[in-house]
């Protein structure tokens, strides 16, 4: 989570407009992180790369 959570930070530092986080939680093990989530606020007009990424690689 912590990864996810500076890599915002940073993009934001630049002056890159980014998502921003509304919260943040995670459970860890006895060494190891086993869940977490991140909530964020919604991207207006946003699409999602699971629809978006595939016509980049389709050639039309």
């Amino acid at each position: 989570m912590f990864w996810e959570l500076n890599a915002v930070g940073k993009l934001a530092q630049f002056g890159i407009n980014t998502l921003r986080v509304v919260c943040y939680g995670e459970k860890w093990g006895m060494i190891f992180e086993k869940r977490s989530f991140i909530i964020t606020e919604k991207i207006p007009d946003a699409e999602s790369l699971e629809r978006k990424l595939p016509e980049c690689f389709s050639g039309d």
